[in-house]
């Protein structure tokens, strides 16, 4: 599997996590629905990955209340 993946992003036909955040976003979305970052700017980061760890921080004080309570 991890090779197969490894030949789809070498042919250019692995779908971008981008792509996912396009469709969610319509101000995102342009006339190639899939998200290319600038070449000096490095890969895109998403909104969603910034908002795992708040919620990791959010279940953690709703256990603690729990544990509390």
């Amino acid at each position: 599997m991890l090779a197969q993946r490894r030949r789809a992003i070498a042919a250019g036909t692995e779908p971008l996590l981008c792509r996912a955040a396009a469709d969610a976003l319509p101000g995102l979305r342009g006339p190639d629905p899939v998200c290319e970052s600038p070449p000096n700017m490095g890969p895109l980061k998403l909104p969603l990955l910034a908002a795992s760890k708040s919620l990791r921080r959010s279940r953690k004080a709703g256990a603690a209340r729990m544990d509390a309570g």
